[in-house]
């Protein structure tokens, strides 16, 4: 999720840069090219993030608490109810959304198919009975049979062959795949609608530098753009018909400059992003020299790719803390109950190691609390960058005595 937040901030800045700089301008090849690296570089760039940045910093190392486990006067687990995971349904909440828009996203391509099962081919064009406008998707044209043999027609083909040879479609596919992994992000759903305006306007100018007819060719835009197509295509129809005359009557004039504020405003603030100022790596260690070593970083649950794993999972733990613990003897005769909460570090072989009293409550509590955790079977280590890496937890244990104890202490 980490990666996904850089991903969206540089997108957001360099859709900015673009819409401040050039998005009114004629410069429709560099255009098309710049709004298809924006999700590329917003990719890329937050993938060097961590090798400029070094080992995480203090800041980042909050320890990842475990569900509290309840020990009474069996040794069997009563462990209280897991804490509510907001990241746990933000997650959830992602990849349903995700998984909506790659459904609509399949459903396109099938319409698209049945359209062309039910076309008419004919001098390489498919001529769908449908009342929507043309179309083009991949190497495929799809015209209306209503306006075949007629005066729109020579224009239509040439506009969709104009899209079908600059390979349109590929921009299409591979930005709503990006919009549907930032599904949350509204500058991606701008850069889809961004994409398929310059994809007009690049069909519009082959036309007329073909044909070097824009008048006529702007009233074969007013007639023949009506009627509605499916999800990624792209089409002859278009509610911009306003927006893709001006640019055709609007004098081709350089940029350069407002280009080079254009590249340099994504690079300098994803490099701002990713040469943050590192600080000391903290470890368990005392902080000597040999802790300094990056080898020796203790990460956070939430700061590594692959997470330690407990043989059989977190139920799996729970079920072992709980059966394993056993109230003190000389503790539950003198009343005393507690939780105590235990740190740890997953090692780099899934050992368990620096066991320490984070929050103590008696020495009793404490020591068995200590042994039961000490006694763990070996975890699957955390990785992080496909190497393995030690990982810090904290568990708190409820040392809890039912009330009719207590009440008896009190009576006696």
């Amino acid at each position: 999720m980490t990666h996904l937040l850089y991903t969206s901030i540089i997108l957001m800045l360099s859709l900015g840069a673009y819409h401040i700089t050039v998005s009114k301008s004629t410069l429709f090849k560099f255009r098309r090219s710049y709004l298809i690296q924006i999700p590329v570089f917003s990719l890329i760039i937050p993938m060097f993030k961590g090798i400029w940045i070094g080992a995480p910093s203090e800041s980042a190392w909050s320890v990842i608490n475990l569900p509290e486990i309840a020990i009474g006067q069996s040794p069997e687990l009563t462990y209280s109810a897991t804490p509510f995971s907001i990241s746990g349904l933000i997650l959830t909440v992602y990849l349903f959304v995700a998984a909506v828009l790659l459904v609509r996203f399949l459903i396109g391509l099938r319409q698209i198919y049945r359209i062309k099962q039910q076309s008419v081919f004919e001098n390489g064009i498919f001529w769908t009975s449908n009342t929507g406008a043309s179309f083009s998707f991949g190497s495929y044209i799809f015209v209306p049979s209503s306006l075949k043999n007629s005066e729109s027609e020579p224009w239509v083909v040439a506009h969709e062959k104009a899209h079908v040879k600059q390979n349109h479609t590929a921009d299409i596919i591979f930005l709503e795949l990006f919009k549907i992994l930032n599904w949350f992000n509204p500058a991606a759903w701008l850069l889809v609608r961004e994409i398929a305006k310059v994809h007009e306007f690049l069909a519009d100018q082959t036309v007329v530098q073909q044909t070097q007819d824009r008048e006529n060719y702007s009233l074969q835009l007013l007639k023949a753009a009506t009627g509605s197509n499916p999800i990624l295509v792209n089409t002859f129809k278009s509610s911009l018909i306003k927006q893709r005359i001006m640019m055709m009557t609007t004098p081709s004039k350089k940029s350069m400059g407002k280009v080079a504020i254009l590249l340099a405003l994504p690079m300098v603030s994803a490099l701002t992003l990713a040469m943050q100022p590192t600080q000391k790596p903290m470890t368990l260690l005392s902080p000597t020299v040999e802790s300094l070593n990056p080898e020796d970083s203790v990460y956070t649950y939430n700061a590594i790719d692959v997470k330690p794993e407990f043989p059989g999972g977190e139920s799996a733990l729970l079920s072992f803390i709980g059966k394993n613990t056993q109230y003190p003897k000389e503790a539950k005769e003198a009343g005393i109950e507690g939780k105590v909460f235990l740190g740890f570090v997953i090692d780099k072989t899934g050992k368990v190691t620096n066991v320490e009293v984070l929050k103590s409550v008696h020495p009793l509590l404490d020591s068995e609390a200590i042994r039961v955790v000490k006694s763990m079977p070996d975890w699957k280590p955390g990785v992080q960058r496909g190497k393995k890496v030690k990982v810090r937890y904290q568990l708190p244990i409820n040392f809890r005595l039912d009330k009719k104890v207590n009440d008896s202490k009190t009576n006696g």
